[in-house]
């Protein structure tokens, strides 16, 4: 554990939640326990004993200590207390994102910052729930910060010695800078201002805000499909509504070939693509046959092109065996021989479900070519 490390107090039961985002947290909601950031450490350079036992106390306590703050937001301000090693969990693997500190190295006066753990507290959900039935579930938003303005610095105390005089070994480690950060107070009903160390903050990117709303304002006004590429990940779909969360902006997204909604930090997004659909065709429907205008039903393209579709991607509408009406994007890896002359069975895979599945052509209500490129790519990206 050093200076900006995420921990916990290691009853916490939500600990692997950076993990298994499935976790929830069941009982009393108030005995949800805050995510903390080291902002000092005091180290251990000489042997203590435990005056009962007789044994070494860095065997069960830790060789160090450590001070952790989180912000409440119920008293709305950093409160902090000191713990022994052993009493804490670091949160998910000191390697994830959220203990790293690169984004507020050149943190400066006018930007906007807040608490580094507000996204991961933003995950914590109450479940719902008695003996014999699931009841529902709603956010906790506990120990999440506001928006801060950055308006300035103060100077760390360095009046004490980092390092031991008898054993000449490093004794305490502090936080590099701290900052005073403005914002507005929910509980006095007033502007407020805090004094945090650096480690803590994350710093909020709001570079390209206007850039991306502009688009976002577009896709919604045209109700236009279209793909969102992030850092390695990309997802198609439509666009839905932007909240603000905490200072930051995020896409609540409908991601069409998983049928679920996506929520997506504006700032993490590198790129937008509009997805041309007019040059798909559909069946059935009626086309151009040797200069004719014919009606070709399903299985009609189906029979004449069955060579031919291996590899092939489609949007399908499907009655499925319960008689719901679904849709699915699919790859073709197999067509079956007629069966009874009716129908065919379509080998595929499914994008919602990322596996195998056969469909019947017969139960097959429509069928759309997928012949953008962009999509194309993508649905080949999937496919891994």
């Amino acid at each position: 554990m050093n200076i900006g490390s995420v921990v916990t107090l290691k009853s916490n039961g939500l600990i692997p939640l950076s993990g298994y985002n499935f976790l929830s947290l069941g009982g009393n909601e108030k005995f949800s326990i805050p995510l903390m950031v080291v902002v000092e450490v005091l180290f251990g350079t000489q042997i203590e004993y435990d005056e009962e036992s007789g044994a070494e106390k860095a065997s069960f306590k830790g060789k160090n200590q450590y001070k952790c703050v989180y912000f409440s937001d119920k008293s709305m301000k950093l409160e902090e207390n000191w713990f022994f090693e052993n009493e804490l969990a670091v949160y998910g693997s000191l390697g994830d994102k959220v203990h790293k500190n690169e984004n507020v190295k050149n943190i400066k006066w006018g930007d906007i910052v807040r608490f580094k753990t507000t996204d991961e507290e933003a995950k914590k959900i109450k479940s719902f729930n008695n003996e014999t039935e699931f009841k529902g579930q709603k956010s906790l938003v506990a120990y999440t910060s506001p928006a801060f303005l950055v308006t300035g610095f103060a100077n760390i105390d360095k009046k004490e010695s980092i390092v031991d005089p008898i054993s000449g070994k490093k004794k305490r480690d502090k936080s590099s800078k701290l900052v005073k950060c403005k914002f507005f107070n929910l509980d006095s009903d007033k502007f407020s201002e805090q004094i945090i160390p650096i480690e803590c903050l994350q710093k909020i990117d709001n570079s390209r805000l206007e850039s991306n709303l502009t688009q976002i304002a577009n896709f919604l006004s045209i109700n236009s499909f279209i793909i969102v590429e992030v850092s390695g990940n990309k997802f198609f779909g439509k666009v839905k509504s932007t909240h603000v969360y905490s200072g930051r902006y995020q896409l609540v997204f409908y991601n069409e070939l998983h049928k679920n909604h996506e929520l997506i930090w504006l700032d993490e997004i590198l790129n937008f693509i509009e997805i041309d659909l007019t040059r798909s065709t559909y069946y059935p429907g009626i086309h151009d046959v040797s200069g004719e205008s014919k009606l070709i039903d399903i299985k009609g393209y189906i029979s004449t092109n069955r060579a031919n579709l291996r590899g092939v991607n489609f949007k399908i509408v499907y009655q499925n065996l319960k008689g719901e009406i679904i849709s699915r994007y699919i790859s073709i890896k197999e067509v079956s021989v007629e069966i009874e002359e009716k129908y065919y069975y379509l080998k595929s895979y499914c994008y919602l479900r990322n596996a195998e599945r056969e469909f019947r052509s017969d139960r097959i209500l429509s069928i759309r070519t997928i012949e953008n490129q962009d999509l194309l790519d993508l649905l080949e990206l999937l496919k891994g």
